[in-house]
């Protein structure tokens, strides 16, 4: 039955976005939104995110994040004039330069705001990126298989899978596509980056060996979801790149990492998803010795 309705919902949802504006378009999906959000559970901040968040805060984030889903289904119209000014791009210089210095480009980001949207958004600007996501590619839905058929892009695929695909995630990165993955992931190789003396954070290292491996710019971004379909994508300046010379040492490169990422998620804590805030550990203190001395 789902994959009946596949279809009707995905023409659905494109021939109203072709009727309405984004502000009626919003008008009509935010009450469903809101509605699914409510009945969802709301969960504590744990860890490392011991400020209160008010639960009115944590649904209307999730309302956003079920809104921002929406506009998956017609990645084709991004780059058209009603949804280029929902959205704002600060650094997107510094993928231009590297591609213009012929610079391989690797992208990091955190499950955090509306990240799923970050390629969708970056190939409407000319931008031709892949997600690396993690399992196999026989799992992917016939919806997001329809989706796929919309990018601007049509010679490469929107997404790899690291379970299958990682030969060809070398590829394409070598012939200059721009690959994005999660460092928040607790699947794969990890390290531990210290944030202060009584935290830290558990992030994944495949974006660094990726980026070591292939001598290309480590570059982290970020999407905040600012409400009514609004949009704020911050790409970050690229790893140094004695970061990432020394493949055995990634510390540095992780601790660049999480100071530029981390502060819009302090700023927009409800935001935040399961996935990244497993991430944070409390750092366990050693035991002092006692003295056994006469």
């Amino acid at each position: 039955m789902k994959g009946k309705l596949a279809p009707v919902i995905f023409s659905g949802i494109r021939g109203v976005e072709q009727r309405l504006s984004p502000s009626s378009l919003y008008s009509v999906l935010a009450p469903l939104a809101l509605a699914r959000a409510t009945l969802e559970q709301s969960n504590v901040l744990p860890g490392y995110f011991s400020k209160t968040i008010p639960v009115h805060a944590f649904r209307r984030a999730r309302m956003n994040y079920l809104l921002s889903r929406v506009l998956e289904f017609f990645p084709d119209r991004l780059a058209t004039p009603k949804w280029q000014n929902r959205f704002q791009t600060r650094g997107l210089d510094h993928i231009e330069a590297a591609q213009k210095n012929g610079r391989r480009v690797v992208l990091v980001c955190f499950h955090f705001g509306t990240f799923k949207l970050i390629p969708f958004w970056l190939r409407a600007l000319g931008i031709p990126v892949i997600a690396l996501l993690r399992g196999k590619s026989e799992g992917r839905s016939q919806l997001k298989r329809m989706k796929d058929q919309l990018s601007p892009f049509r010679e490469i695929p929107t997404v790899l899978y690291s379970g299958d695909q990682l030969r060809r995630v070398i590829d394409l990165l070598s012939a200059g596509y721009v690959l994005m993955l999660a460092a928040d992931r607790e699947t794969g190789r990890q390290m531990t980056v210290p944030i202060d003396d009584h935290w830290s954070f558990r992030m994944a290292t495949g974006a660094i060996r990726l980026a070591s491996h292939c001598d290309a710019e480590l570059i982290p971004c970020c999407m905040t979801d600012e409400g009514g379909w609004h949009f704020r994508l911050e790409i970050a300046q690229p790893v140094p790149r004695k970061y990432l010379a020394n493949g055995s040492d990634m510390l540095p490169a992780g601790q660049y990492l999480v100071r530029e990422m981390l502060p819009p998620v302090w700023n927009n804590l409800e935001q935040s998803t399961d996935y990244l805030l497993n991430c944070f550990r409390a750092n366990v203190p050693t035991p002092v010795a006692k003295d056994s001395s006469p």
